[in-house]
């Protein structure tokens, strides 16, 4: 397994050295971004004491990504994919400086700060997958696609977890500077390792893209596209679908982990790291699958298993928290969960909201209650106790995220090779910010329904339907990505060996 893993890397960068510092560069970025992400709601709750409004400011920060990502994207065919990510990066430098300066008071500055983000991210991501794609031939498109993905996941992984741990120690207003050092980095080894220059290629099929007038407005050029090419439309359908289940669920598997499993925010953190390394470190090699099975065969493997882990992760629940309804010195009265298996001796956390207020050890069970001795803290009366997952459980929930990372890092590069296969040379850039502009719809749509399910409906909600929507990828694509069945795997319906 692990020579294999090494083979599919060293094959890749091998035929594909441009690939490596590319990769590089989309650890840097996204490593700049996360820093920053995974600790704003925290930041906007506990210094700017305006917790409501975070969802407003992500907002900002991916719609203007998605609006903008496609007509970029041909911004990049003409200009070139260099000049798009330099500008991309100062803007983000720009706009990462400047969010150092906001108070409880100019909150509201955050909006058009972070809607500067979005332009960035528009700018710089269909301009590196893109500049990708442009380097590799069709049957190792997802392979190149597959570095993308992994050095996305690393940044991701290691910027959420670097920025919990610096926004501790240094304060999280640092890391919006911190942000700007990185992105600087990034426009260093981009102005360094990036070849100048627009990619072209002779295809006279799509000859008729030349002699476009060029008062014809960018809208108006995508739509034009998609009539010659309907396929990308379809992919671009499932990508929506799929990003929407993805994105229904992310925001809420912390909260998840903390109300289902009776885990602190913390620990969860910290159990979340383990599987988005293994993602990361394997990323290349679900490229080299995809490449060795066929696209389309591994678009639908992956909705298949990520449906699956669905069904894993809503088995993993530990009991409901109970209620505390009796405070008497330092003994505590609950109410007794439901599904539990609760002994003497045991110690359970106490908590009010999400933040955990005290720890109590059970002394007393009955049918419907339970007495417990306090350990340390102080809680009120409706706080919730919760019993910890077992171990079995907490395996599950690793496993099931680990199995549905992996399917994501299997069936993202997948779609976006098809999404590079089917698009002529000379508009790579703007098939891809297409796709990519999919991508944000379904994330738009996602990060409002998920949260709002949990809160409104049930936690398992978002869970049960990302699941669903996953089972739709699978039908549709069944159904409706046929026709691509030859686009994708390598000569001799394998991968080529190093």
């Amino acid at each position: 397994m692990i020579g294999r893993l090494v083979r599919s890397y060293l094959y890749v960068f091998q035929h594909y050295p441009a690939l490596i510092g590319m990769g590089v560069i989309v650890i840097v970025m996204q490593l700049a971004w996360s820093l920053v992400m995974f600790v704003l709601p925290l930041y906007f709750k506990h210094q700017l004491h305006q917790s409501s409004a975070i969802g407003f400011v992500l907002l900002a920060f991916l719609g203007t990504e998605t609006l903008l990502k496609p007509w970029f994207g041909e911004l990049g065919d003409r200009w070139g994919r260099k000049p798009m990510i330099l500008a991309g990066c100062a803007v983000a430098m720009l706009a990462m400086g400047l969010c150092y300066l906001p108070t409880s008071s100019s909150w509201w500055l955050f909006l058009p700060l972070m809607t500067l983000n979005g332009m960035a991210a528009a700018a710089i991501w269909p301009a590196v997958t893109a500049y990708m794609g442009e380097r590799v031939p069709v049957h190792d498109k997802a392979a190149a696609m597959s570095v993308f993905e992994g050095g996305y996941l690393v940044g991701f992984g290691a910027g959420g977890a670097a920025g919990l741990y610096l926004g501790g120690v240094l304060g999280n207003r640092m890391l919006f500077l911190i942000a700007v050092v990185f992105f600087l980095g990034a426009m260093a080894l981009t102005a360094v390792l990036v070849k100048s220059g627009v990619y072209r290629e002779e295809s006279s099929k799509f000859d008729e893209y030349d002699t476009l007038p060029e008062v014809q407005s960018l809208l108006q050029s995508g739509v034009a596209l998609l009539r010659e090419i309907p396929m990308l439309s379809r992919l671009m359908f499932v990508y929506v679908m799929s990003q929407f289940a993805v994105t229904a669920m992310a925001p809420i598997v912390s909260l998840y982990g903390v109300q289902e499993l009776g885990r602190s925010q913390e620990e969860m953190a910290g159990l979340f790291l383990g599987p988005m390394m293994v993602v990361a470190a394997f990323g290349v090699a679900m490229g080299r699958l995809a490449d060795a099975i066929g696209k389309v065969r591994a678009v639908k493997l992956c909705y298949l298993v990520a449906a699956g882990c669905l069904v894993l992760m809503f088995a993993a629940r530990a009991p409901q928290p109970g209620e505390v309804i009796k405070l008497d010195g330092k003994t505590v009265t609950a109410k007794r969960p439901r599904r539990d298996d609760m002994q003497i001796g045991d110690v359970l956390t106490v908590r009010r909201e999400a933040e955990s207020v005290a720890r109590v050890r059970v002394s007393e069970v009955e049918d419907d209650r339970f007495a417990a001795e306090l350990v340390s803290g102080r809680p009120r009366l409706g706080d919730g106790v919760f019993v910890k997952a077992h171990a079995w459980q907490i395996v599950l929930l690793l496993v099931s995220l680990t199995l549905l990372g992996l399917a994501y890092a299997l069936g993202a590069p997948s779609l976006l090779g098809l999404g590079s296969a089917v698009a002529p040379q000379v508009k790579q850039g703007q098939a891809l910010g297409l796709m990519n502009a999919a991508q944000g719809v379904g994330s738009c749509l996602g990060v409002i329904t998920g949260p709002l399910l949990y809160d409104r409906v049930s936690p398992q909600a978002p869970i049960v339907m990302a699941g669903v929507m996953f089972a739709l990828c699978v039908f549709y694509a069944q159904a409706r990505l046929g026709e691509l069945s030859g686009v994708g795997p390598s000569p001799g319906g394998r991968a080529a060996s190093p």
